[in-house]
């Protein structure tokens, strides 16, 4: 069975995922959709390429992904401080 994407370009789709979920669903459900893809993502190249650590191009890959995810994690939580300070200000305006 070959693999159309050749394992990297849908995994780089996941990195969407955890932005959208701090906004509607809360912190600690961000930080859980985080970990659930990155175990997802490590299961994901174990099972479809069992020796993927001797594989150079595919450890880029994947220290790539777990890069960028922790990226998109930590802009989501400065974006969500950033609005929760935003509306404090406007509300002590307000008074």
């Amino acid at each position: 069975m070959t693999l159309v994407d050749g394992l990297t370009y849908t995994s780089i789709l996941y990195l969407t995922l955890p932005f959208p979920v701090f906004f509607m669903l809360g912190r600690r459900a961000g930080y859980t959709a985080s970990v659930g893809i990155l175990i997802w993502l490590t299961a994901k190249f174990s099972i479809f390429k069992p020796y993927w650590l001797n594989d150079p191009a595919v450890v880029n890959s994947y220290t790539l992904l777990v890069v960028s995810l922790i990226l998109v994690t930590i802009m989501a939580q400065v974006v969500q401080s950033e609005r929760t300070s935003a509306i404090t200000l406007r509300n002590c305006w307000r008074t």
